[in-house]
């Protein structure tokens, strides 16, 4: 018998196992992709999802018939690829929606075990953990160990909490804070964009704890202390505010300028305490100009402008004031606070048209600010023309209608008339 007679069956038989073990290999590939295909289809009918959807979104059941079956299809493809992650996060998905939350901890769980370096699953995981009933015991040390075991930082937490904030979405960049700070209560930094967030949420004295736990932490960080003294500001405690922006000047890090703080003290040296310190206010005015290196820099020189202006109107020294205000508005013409010193001290230079000019000024700026109104309502009084006047106060009640002093002057005027 010959060597090629042989060699011919002896392909064959090669090609058969190989063909065979391709077999065995492919075939449960090609059944899990088509279980998936049909439940990612079942799914997506059978889901509602936020729009727009958001990291941590939740989903809700549109179909539930559509989801018992894509349910089925997941169980199959779970079987024919256990270690894929796909199926298991789809799983617990659906049964979250179904007002299933430990059924979705449970297959969100058994897929972390079969594939326990895949993030997206331990993601999901966490934000069931973060749905379930907070008296459940030990849940945040189970979705901390979730976070920790796949090496999450508070960090990606804390941007979550940053485009929460920027969509204005304030209650949810909070929850992000919340997590951030719950993984790690040491970052100095989670604890600052918590009091940033609590801050537009007008809860203040949470604003100012969080500040005041995030200055504890990072000591050296310039911006922390800015943010610490407008929070002190807001709660009406102007010497620890003097305090923090003092500390500032000796932090070494951050991107607040140093006249920006220069600012805020000679703010608070003008108007804080009995006697007002005007030579420190003017000396701090003064040094954030000559240093100049605001974060924004034409709107806040021109602001520390103004401020050196209200300081001279202080000291009956208007023709002064009236020039820092003229610099504060070339700096930058759309100061409001500015047209309306402007106005104010042109009037008491007995320039009226002028004033009444520079405050109407202010009405076309910033038309959903009352001030302008209110000053114009004194400013007409004043000058006898009480329809005027009237019509002004008028304005203001309709954007504040519970502004005491409107109310007032409308009630003077309603008795000089009778």
């Amino acid at each position: 018998m010959t060597t090629r007679s042989f060699t011919l069956p002896l392909i064959i038989i090669v090609a058969l196992l190989a063909l065979t073990t391709l077999t065995y290999r492919v075939t449960p590939l090609v059944l899990w992709a088509y279980h998936m295909h049909h439940a990612n289809q079942f799914a997506a009918a059978g889901l509602i999802w936020s729009d727009p959807r958001y990291v941590d979104s939740m989903p809700q059941v549109s179909d539930a018939l559509l989801l018992d079956q894509a349910a089925e299809h997941l169980t199959a493809a779970m079987q024919y690829r256990p270690y894929q992650a796909r199926a298991y996060r789809l799983a617990g998905q659906i049964a979250l929606a179904q007002g299933q939350p430990e059924q979705a901890l449970a297959v969100l769980e058994q897929g972390r075990t079969l594939a326990p370096d895949n993030d997206l699953l331990a993601w999901d995981t966490s934000l069931v953990y973060a749905q379930i009933d907070q008296a459940m015991p030990d849940y945040e040390t189970a979705m901390l160990k979730t976070w920790r075991n796949t090496g999450f930082m508070s960090e990606a937490l804390i941007s979550q909490a940053e485009y929460a904030r920027l969509e204005q979405r304030y209650d949810a960049a909070r929850v992000w804070c919340q997590r951030a700070v719950l993984l790690d209560p040491y970052n100095g930094h989670a604890w600052s964009k918590m009091g940033q967030v609590e801050t537009h949420r007008q809860n203040y004295e949470q604003s100012l704890a969080a500040y005041e736990r995030a200055a504890a932490l990072l000591p050296h960080d310039r911006d922390v202390w800015y943010y610490l003294g407008l929070a002190y500001v807001r709660v009406k405690q102007p010497q620890p505010a003097l305090v923090a922006y003092e500390q500032g000047l000796n932090a070494t890090t951050g991107s607040i300028g140093l006249s920006n703080l220069y600012h805020q003290i000679g703010n608070l040296k003008l108007t804080a305490g009995q006697p007002r310190d005007l030579a420190a206010a003017s000396s701090a005015y003064e040094q954030a100009l000559r240093l100049d290196d605001y974060v924004s820099r034409a709107s806040n020189r021109s602001e520390t402008y103004r401020q050196r202006g209200m300081l001279l109107v202080r000291q009956q020294r208007l023709d002064e004031a009236l020039q820092q205000f003229e610099a504060a508005l070339a700096l930058y013409p759309e100061n409001y606070w500015a047209h309306l010193a402007m106005a104010q001290t042109l009037w008491d230079l007995d320039r009226q048209a002028e004033a009444l000019t520079w405050a109407n000024t202010a009405i076309e700026l910033r038309p959903d600010l009352k001030h302008a109104y209110s000053l114009l309502g004194r400013l007409y009084t004043e000058s006898g023309d009480i329809v005027a006047a009237r019509a002004m106060y008028q304005k203001v009640l309709d954007l504040d209608p519970q502004d005491k002093a409107a109310h007032q002057a409308l009630e003077a005027l309603d008795k000089a008339s009778e």
